[in-house]
């Protein structure tokens, strides 16, 4: 019975193995090149006519809130200091101006080169294409059940987490729109949302990159010579890899962002005062 269901998911799991290691593959793209990996014209006008639309109203309301603070410092007496220098509220509108139109062009650099750091820490894993090859040519009756099962565990766990970067990708996609909208806060000496807006996209680059890697060193562990001896052991090293990379946003987040375990005082604090700062930046 053993040999039969090995034979019958034999095939069907080198096969997966094979598109598995091409998803790993595509990780990076998947996050911060997902006009390209969706290639449809229709995704990439919309993307381009939305972020049109929101850069001409984030200048509109950049331009609206710095003559409301002028009016309000130097005329009305009633925000700010009316001593103050009116000059570094124009370097503030300027900065503003500069960061909206540059934010992408800018982003574009750190994610080469956060590509670049990628490609240099797995190189020392390059060996996992042979080791597909392998996999596809390898004769799976004489695995067992149990390595079988473990196998399904690692693609489930790949597909899963293939998932996760489509929506950290449209994620990140709508965050560079809405840059525009952020810069509005440079007006204010705090920054105002800008900050804790830039520190996502912190948290985004980092995090992939830790994600991808662990995730080929999971691969190259599940495709390690030691799987033939029927134990699989090399194969649960895989899946705790992949449990690792599907979680690491998580761990990462916990030194990236000051907060406690189970939403703290510290994560109540910090969830108002962004929540406090954009209802602030908007109302002004």
């Amino acid at each position: 019975m053993t040999v039969i269901l090995n034979m019958l998911f034999g095939g069907f799991i080198s096969g997966l193995i094979v598109l598995a290691d091409d998803m790993l593959k595509g990780l990076w793209d998947v996050v911060f090149n997902i006009s390209a990996v969706i290639s449809n014209r229709w995704f990439s006008t919309f993307i381009s006519g939305l972020s049109n639309t929101f850069y001409t109203v984030a200048v509109l309301l950049l331009i609206i809130k710095f003559l409301k603070k002028m009016f309000d410092i130097y005329v009305l007496w009633s925000d700010g200091d009316p001593d103050a220098e009116p000059v570094q509220l124009v370097i503030n509108f300027v900065k503003a101006m500069v960061t909206a139109v540059c934010f992408p062009y800018i982003w574009d650099i750190f994610v080469q080169v956060g590509k670049e750091i990628l490609d240099k820490s797995i190189d020392s894993l390059n060996t996992s294409g042979s080791l597909v090859e392998q996999w596809g040519e390898a004769n799976w009756t004489s695995l067992g059940i149990i390595p079988t099962i473990f196998s399904l565990i690692f693609i489930i766990c790949v597909i899963i987490m293939y998932f996760q970067f489509i929506k950290r990708g449209l994620e990140l996609t709508l965050m560079i729109i809405g840059v525009p909208l952020a810069c509005i806060g440079l007006l204010d000496n705090d920054h105002g949302i800008f900050r804790p807006y830039c520190n996502q996209f912190s948290k985004i680059l980092i995090s992939s990159i830790f994600q991808v890697i662990v995730a080929k060193l999971g691969l190259s562990l599940a495709l390690s010579t030691n799987i033939w001896d029927g134990s699989g052991m090399s194969l649960i090293f895989g899946i705790g890899c992949m449990a690792l990379s599907l979680s690491m946003s998580l761990l990462l987040q916990e030194f990236m962002i000051p907060r406690t375990n189970s939403g703290g005082p510290m994560s109540k604090i910090y969830s108002v005062t962004m929540m406090s700062n954009l209802i602030k930046n908007f109302a002004r």
